[in-house]
C-alpha cells in the first residue's frame, strides 16, 4: 500500500466513519450533531466570501524567481503566459501548492490575486507529491545524481504499472480463494446431506419377528 492509498484509507475509514458513527457521549453520529448545531444558531453561518482563497490560504507554498523557461518547482517545470511580465525579475513569487495534484500550482501575485500555473508540458499526467517524492527516492536510491523531469515522469508510470499489476494480482488472488471456499462450502454442505440420508431409518427390507401367541 502506497502512502497516498494509506491517506485515503485513514480518511475514509477513520475519518469518515467516526462522522457516521454513534458518538458515545452525544449518543449520535457527530455529524448529526453538527447539522443540529447548525440548524439551531440564531444567525446563520458565517462561511469565507471566496472560499478558493480561503482553501489557497492553508496550501503549503515555496518562494520561485520567474525564469525564461517557466518555474521551477520539485524539479517540474510550470508555465503560464500570465507569468511573462515576472520572467527575470529579482524578486521572487510565492507559489501555493496542493501535495495531493501538484500538476497545478498557484502563484501568488502583488495585489493579492492568485493565478493556476500547470505544467509546461500539458501532456504530463496529473501526479500526487507522495508519487513524485518515491520516484526521486527510487532514482537516487539507483545511484542517480542528475534527476530531471523526464526520468521522474517515466518512474512514476512505472510505479504505477507495478501497483496495477499488484493490484489486478491482489484480486485475482481473492476472487480464486472466494471460489475455493465456495466450492468447499457446497462439497461440506453436500456430504452432510448424504450423511443424513444415511443416517434415516428403513426397515422395510427387515423380515417381521416371529410373534408367539398365546391362547
Amino acid at each position: 500500500m502506497t502512502f497516498d492509498e494509506l491517506e485515503r484509507w485513514l480518511t475514509l475509514e477513520i475519518v469518515g466513519r467516526y462522522h457516521a458513527d454513534i458518538h458515545r457521549a452525544l449518543k449520535i453520529p457527530p455529524l448529526l450533531a453538527w447539522q443540529d448545531a447548525v440548524l439551531s444558531r440564531r444567525e446563520p453561518l458565517r462561511l469565507p466570501y471566496d472560499e478558493h482563497r480561503f482553501a489557497l490560504d492553508f496550501l503549503p507554498f515555496e518562494e520561485r524567481v520567474i525564469r525564461r523557461d517557466g518555474l521551477h518547482l520539485f524539479r517540474l517545470k510550470y508555465w503560464d503566459d500570465v507569468l511573462s511580465p515576472w520572467i527575470g525579475a529579482p524578486d521572487k513569487m510565492r507559489v501555493r501548492y496542493d501535495p495531493r495534484d501538484i500538476s497545478c500550482v498557484f502563484v501568488d501575485g502583488k495585489n493579492g490575486e492568485s493565478w493556476p500555473v500547470r505544467f509546461a508540458d500539458l501532456g504530463r499526467p496529473r501526479i500526487t507529491l507522495g508519487e513524485h517524492r518515491q520516484a526521486v527516492a527510487a532514482l537516487r536510491a539507483r545511484g542517480l545524481q542528475s534527476v530531471d523531469e523526464r526520468l521522474i515522469f517515466e518512474t512514476i508510470v512505472a510505479q504505477r504499472q507495478i501497483v496495477e499489476m499488484a493490484s489486478r494480482q491482489t484480486r485475482s488472488i481473492r476472487r480464486g480463494a472466494e471460489r475455493q471456499s465456495r466450492a468447499l462450502t457446497a462439497i461440506d454442505r453436500q456430504h452432510a446431506e448424504t450423511i443424513d440420508d444415511a443416517d434415516e431409518d428403513d426397515f422395510s427390507d427387515l423380515a417381521p419377528l416371529s410373534v408367539e401367541e398365546w391362547s
